[in-house]
């Protein structure tokens, strides 16, 4: 019973080993960024249909010019932090 029980164990330590290797190697970090590099782009085509939207309701008279004024910076802010952030992002 032993002389089974040894090899059985040791294939479950290797392949322990080599499931769990991947997951602290730095392609995973690498798999992370490309992950939120995506979301942020996610996060910037929508902004910029926001502003699209925003300029669409403003020229139909929907919005008054202050409110397209306010909303527009305040959408104008958050898409240059996306930017920004996906500079950071970028692989040199």
């Amino acid at each position: 019973m032993t002389i089974i029980l040894i090899p059985c164990l040791l294939i479950c330590l290797v392949s322990a080993y080599y499931v769990v290797t991947p997951l602290f190697s730095s392609e995973a970090s690498y798999a992370g960024n490309i992950t939120q590099a995506s979301t942020l782009q996610d996060q910037r085509e929508r902004c910029i249909q926001v502003l699209r939207d925003l300029e669409l309701d403003s020229s139909a008279g929907r919005l008054s010019a202050e409110d397209y004024q306010k909303m527009r910076a305040s959408v104008g802010q958050e898409l240059l932090a996306i930017v920004d952030q996906l500079k950071l992002n970028q692989p040199s």
